[in-house]
């Protein structure tokens, strides 16, 4: 099963084709706390994800508590809240699972799951979402979240496939509100992997220290 984290580091394949660098990178700085929705879809497997993710950032440190809903090969729904915490050394993360039928049909609960390690290289910043920056033209992107944006829009081609992203980025802050990247790969003549991101809300302004303690 994914969980937030797979989701958001995968972005079904689109960062394979697209540098990380360009003018939107977030403000280092930043103090807020926002709810995104995501979604991650493939016409080749079939069915959708979906999670609600409350974020908190102080600087370099940060809280996701995810909300993820999935079906499993029965049809039957998952659903499990992922707390995701980087206290600025170590990352922790702690997944509670809500009851599930199982092949019997009866009621059955799983044990939360929990860990806790320094990061490798990179792996922290593939999960803050909100700071991923781009290159390509941007324009007016119009308010997401209260927020005027600059809109980025990016193509990528290879000979098997072609990405196309397009990225609503706060104009002020740089903090990424809205994306939309989907991965159509030609051998097989369909999408392959199609993921939105969309902020509902956000607030700027201090954020307190006990929001990143370990789970």
């Amino acid at each position: 099963m994914k969980n937030l984290l797979l989701l958001i580091i995968l972005t079904v394949g689109v960062g394979a084709f697209i540098k990380k660098c360009g003018p939107s990178r977030a403000d280092a700085r930043l103090e807020f706390e926002g709810t995104w929705t995501l979604a991650n879809e493939s016409e080749i497997v079939g069915g959708k994800e979906e999670q609600t993710a409350r974020v908190w950032v102080k600087k370099d440190r940060f809280k996701i508590v995810s909300q993820h809903k999935s079906t499993d090969m029965r049809g039957e729904p998952i659903e499990s809240e992922v707390t995701t915490v980087f206290d600025g050394k170590e990352l922790h993360v702690k997944t509670v699972f809500a009851p599930r039928r199982n092949y019997q049909g009866e009621m059955t609960e799983t044990p939360p799951e929990t860990s806790s390690r320094v990061p490798v290289a990179g792996e922290v910043d593939g999960i803050r979402f909100w700071t991923k920056s781009f290159q390509g033209n941007a324009g007016p992107g119009g308010q997401v979240a209260g927020r005027e944006t600059l809109l980025y829009s990016v193509k990528a081609r290879r000979p098997d496939a072609e990405s196309t992203e397009q990225a609503w980025v706060d104009a002020k802050t740089g903090v990424v509100l809205r994306s939309n990247n989907s991965l159509f790969s030609r051998q097989v003549n369909m999408t392959v992997g199609k993921e939105t991101l969309d902020c509902a809300a956000i607030r700027y302004g201090t954020v307190a220290d006990g929001e990143f303690v370990k789970p």
